[in-house]
């Protein structure tokens, strides 16, 4: 087994959508939370691009590479390479009936302090200028293992979103309005 492993945003199962109970503490499915609630993206984020990398298959990934004989100086990079950026995302929750619009400068001026706020809190969130580092990470050959040993990735598609908004409205008992 390798000695480094790093992973992508961890979200629900494939299969069900199901994760952790306590999704509110969860950085990323926060984030996906206050867009949902604000119903607004800065459009200066829309490239920016997200994982979705369900915990069942990222086991299974993990499994696989077990018993895989390798370096174990390699760092394997597991995250679904099947990404999006976030105007895909909102796209897709759009066409699951929620309300978002893209907004720019000018519109986020307007908005209340509070909105105001909660708008640059995400993009702070979301800017990768905000991290000094900026580190980007390549996962080709992760993904070229995987193949090897009989993985891949799923696409992250409008039904499998679904299952995990599901799950978080239940968990958390919202009620969400998707007028």
């Amino acid at each position: 087994m390798p000695k480094y492993i790093e992973f992508g945003n961890l979200t629900g199962r494939y299969k069900d959508g199901i994760f952790q109970k306590n999704v509110d503490s969860n950085a990323f499915y926060k984030k996906i939370l206050s867009i949902i609630k604000l119903k607004m993206v800065p459009v200066d984020l829309k490239d920016i691009i997200i994982d979705f990398t369900p915990i069942d298959l990222i086991s299974n990934a993990i499994f696989r590479l077990i018993f895989k004989s390798a370096n174990p100086n390699i760092i394997y990079h597991l995250y679904n390479s099947n990404t999006m950026t976030l105007e895909e995302l909102v796209d897709m929750l759009n066409e699951v009936g929620f309300n978002i619009r893209m907004i720019d400068q000018f519109e986020i001026d307007s908005l209340s302090s509070k909105d105001q706020k909660q708008i640059n809190e995400l993009m702070l969130q979301n800017n990768p200028n905000t991290n000094k580092w900026n580190i980007i990470v390549n996962n080709s050959m992760t993904d070229e293992i995987l193949k090897e040993v009989g993985f891949e990735w799923k696409i992250i598609d409008k039904k499998y979103l679904l299952r995990t908004i599901n799950y978080v409205r239940e968990v958390m008992s919202l009620n969400y309005e998707n007028n």
